[in-house]
């Protein structure tokens, strides 16, 4: 079961396109029966569901920041690693069209789903180092379906890689976002590679950051609805679990922490210490809501048959992706 009851944002999503984003959601992404992840963003990909939130100008779905924070949710409710893998596709289209025009690059993005991770030289999340006229470029960890393409952000501007001009290290093992892979990678980068400028480098950070909020939001919202559903059905002391004050209050706090993340996710602006700020915020209540799940199931909550025990793994993990981001634009590193 996928819970992806989200709070009610102003000015509203699009319910027509959460519809179909929440349909797709309980055929393929049901942690019962997943497929292998390529799969699944095909058909995200085909239904224009992986890049909606991209201007239409770069090809994407164009829609407004109600309905893309919403839909990212859905996703991270349903599938954490897929929404974050959505969420970099999104902030990235708008550089690969600046820098390689509306070519097959752009086209792979957005109709075939070939994944893309943003890293940013700027924040230390990528480390660049001049060789000659060329610049080595050294990831200390993706978090991407397969191998992808690269979208490195400097402080002037952008460069595009592709997959094939990246080394990636094998996969290391993560404790969560079951369908990714954290990865180390190298690169080296010629002018051919760059483009843009510091203004569209400050609109691919802030468009991730937004985007990987709305992830968090969704993990918050279905470890509270996980959590809401077995306490009303759970019989303690005469009545059901919900019932109990303590219980109303954890799972009110849970409720409130995936609104908060949601409503930041869409309508966060202006600096980015302040968008990062906001992250920040939600990847500790992500954690915090699942944490809280876990003890309103008791013994049942740390079973792998109940989804509150991965949402707690991939919380942990998207704070793990995400905290250097936070960490160096100020606000600090999540706990």
């Amino acid at each position: 079961m996928i819970v992806t009851d989200l709070p009610t944002l102003d000015p509203p999503a699009d319910q027509t396109v959460l519809d179909l984003v929440g349909k797709l959601a309980e055929r393929l992404l049901d942690r019962a029966d997943r497929p292998d992840a390529p799969a699944a963003v095909s058909v995200l990909a085909a239904h224009g569901v992986w890049t909606l939130g991209a201007p239409e100008a770069a090809g994407g779905g164009g829609a407004d920041a109600s309905t893309t924070a919403s839909a990212l949710a859905i996703l991270g409710a349903s599938w954490p690693a897929l929404a974050l893998a959505a969420a970099h596709a999104n902030a990235a289209a708008v550089a690969v069209a600046a820098v390689c025009g509306a070519g097959s690059e752009l086209r792979n993005l957005h109709e075939h789903g070939r994944p893309i991770v943003v890293v940013d030289a700027a924040l230390g999340t990528a480390i660049a180092e001049p060789l000659g006229e060329r610049t080595q470029v050294v990831v200390p960890r993706t978090d991407a379906t397969g191998a992808a393409d690269l979208l490195v952000l400097f402080a002037d501007g952008v460069a595009f890689v592709r997959a094939a001009e990246v080394t990636f290290s094998s996969p290391a093992r993560i404790c969560g976002l079951h369908g990714s892979f954290a990865m180390s990678a190298r690169t080296v980068l010629t002018q051919r590679h760059r483009g843009g400028s510091p203004d569209l480098a400050a609109e691919v950070r802030v468009r991730l950051i937004r985007g990987i909020t709305a992830v968090a939001a969704g993990i918050a919202t279905a470890a509270s609805g996980h959590a809401g559903r077995y306490a009303d059905e759970r019989v303690q002391f005469g009545g059901p679990l919900s019932a109990i004050a303590t219980v109303q209050i954890a799972l009110a706090e849970q409720r409130r922490v995936a609104a908060t993340a949601l409503t930041g996710a869409a309508g966060c602006a202006g600096p980015e210490r302040d968008v990062a700020a906001v992250l920040a915020s939600a990847l500790d209540g992500a954690a915090d809501a699942a944490t809280s799940a876990i003890q309103i199931l008791g013994g049942y909550g740390y079973l792998r048959d109940y989804p509150v025990e991965e949402l707690f793994r991939d919380a942990l993990s998207l704070r793990a992706a995400a905290n250097a981001v936070c960490r160096n634009l100020g606000p600090g590193e999540p706990r």
